[in-house]
């Protein structure tokens, strides 16, 4: 989730937002969104095109991103070197209760497909 401060009046459909309002906007949704994404909800590394939120947009664009994207390709490429036959666990996953910050609390692996 991330907010914003409207500085001038927004309007957002039918809805007329005033100046000095916060709003607040659900990336994690965002992307999740099927009218952008087909299968939105399957984890697909190599989706094309990606227009996902998860860095950022415009001049809020994270900086890091770059170097963000080559870390997760090394750690991916090291992970599946080392484990070509990984596998989600038996316990599985858990997501955070988090309404603000989509992430894993859990994840359990297994080396090897059973």
């Amino acid at each position: 989730m991330i907010s914003r401060h409207t500085v001038e009046p927004y309007r957002v459909g039918e809805v007329s937002i005033p100046p000095g309002e916060t709003l607040f906007f659900m990336v994690g949704a965002a992307n999740r969104d099927p009218a952008v994404f087909p299968d939105a909800e399957r984890f697909d590394v190599g989706r094309h095109p990606n227009p996902h939120l998860g860095f950022g947009a415009g001049i809020h664009y994270c900086v890091g991103a770059p170097l963000a994207r080559v870390e997760a390709q090394v750690a991916f490429e090291r992970l599946l070197h080392r484990f070509p036959e990984i596998a989600l666990g038996q316990d599985g996953f858990r997501w955070r209760k988090l309404v603000n910050l989509r992430g894993l609390q859990s994840l359990v692996l297994s080396p090897a497909r059973p």
